[in-house]
């Protein structure tokens, strides 16, 4: 019983974190904005960025949503040893499109 009660905590708080998670998409930048009580905001230039990817699991297929992960160059370092980072926007509907819109502005970017 105890178990489901620490769940259900853990979900009420992801839901509510996800409730005040902004991702935006500008011809220069990508920022991602979260908190329940301060705001914390990223801002990734997409002159940075060396990969998105999308990823779907089962649960995205049935519902339409999925993630992009973004991958800028930056390292994270651990007991084990250093690792990539990547940014992410979770639980968007229509993964797809966003990629396709955040190559579209890579693009533009590049030919300016």
């Amino acid at each position: 019983m105890a178990l489901f009660g620490c769940l259900s905590v853990l979900f009420v708080f992801r839901l509510l974190l996800w409730s005040v998670t902004t991702y935006e998409i500008f011809n220069d930048r990508i920022v991602i904005s979260n908190g329940l009580i301060g705001r914390d905001i990223k801002m990734i230039p997409l002159e940075n960025l060396r990969s998105v990817a999308v990823e779907v699991g089962l649960i995205g297929k049935l519902s339409g949503t999925g993630n992009l992960r973004f991958f800028s160059g930056e390292m994270e370092t651990r007991a084990e040893g250093s690792s990539s980072k990547y940014d992410m926007f979770e639980a968007v509907s229509t993964p797809y499109d966003l990629l396709q819109l955040v190559e579209t502005a890579r693009k533009s970017k590049n030919t300016h």
